[in-house]
């Protein structure tokens, strides 16, 4: 049996747990390129106050940044969870997405323009929301997470400016780093059936609309069970389709 203030301390602090951290969020339009405007949310700690480094979050090809990592129910938001670690983090969209710029071509149909939106685009995207970051945080180095395609986007800037960079985290990026691959590899409707290895640009056109069967469609592949809710919260789902 231990000394009576060890009781005494660990009852007051089951009667008292920590107050859960004040989290704010403030969005943010970024000039980039000439004619583009880049939306930002940025998701921070107030009290007690966001001392950590600032993070980026960048979306994947599909689905854009507010609804890939801040959803307003609970479990949804991975910007509030790195928030309430301490980090100022700052979830963008690529131009073509969420609340950023649109190219022109995108008010026309699909099949009308090439694809609009290369990587060396969102890269310069990337740049003017990172110095626009390092300007207001004062942090020479940002961490950065991406998903998806935003993991090839971040790697190419950090291979271009190493020096801005902290850590850099991709997730489900590689696709098994092989081109023979199920949804994207030979052999599917991504590639030009009449130049092998290539992207299939006539079948696709300028952009791409998603769906919401679409949005679900792999992450309920994902999932080995007939009843998804057993792994993923409903609410989530929901909430993740509404705002994509």
């Amino acid at each position: 049996m231990g000394p009576p203030g060890l009781v005494l301390i660990a009852a007051f602090a089951l009667a008292n747990p920590p107050a859960s951290p004040e989290i704010v969020r403030t969005d943010h339009m970024i000039a980039g390129d000439p004619g583009i405007r880049l939306y930002v949310r940025e998701v921070r700690r107030r009290s007690p106050p966001s001392k950590g480094a600032p993070l980026v979050l960048l979306h994947g090809a599909r689905v854009p940044g507010v609804a890939s990592f801040d959803l307003k129910v609970p479990g949804g938001s991975l910007a509030e969870d790195f928030a309430a670690a301490g980090h100022p983090t700052f979830v963008m969209d690529a131009r073509g997405y969420g609340r950023s710029t649109r190219p022109p071509e995108m008010s026309d149909p699909p099949e009308a323009h090439a694809p609009v939106v290369h990587s060396d685009e969102v890269v310069r995207d990337v740049a003017a929301v990172v110095d626009w970051i390092r300007k207001r945080t004062g942090a020479r180095r940002v961490d950065m997470l991406g998903w998806a395609t935003g993991g090839h986007w971040l790697g190419d800037y950090a291979s271009l400016y190493p020096d801005r960079v902290g850590h850099l985290v991709l997730h489900n990026t590689l696709y098994a780093g092989s081109s023979v691959h199920p949804l994207l590899g030979h052999g599917t409707d991504l590639e030009d059936p009449e130049h092998p290895g290539q992207f299939n640009a006539k079948a696709f056109g300028a952009y791409r609309w998603t769906t919401a069967a679409s949005t679900l469609g792999a992450w309920d592949r994902s999932i080995p069970e007939e009843d998804k809710s057993l792994w993923r919260d409903p609410a989530v789902a929901e909430a993740y389709v509404e705002a994509a």
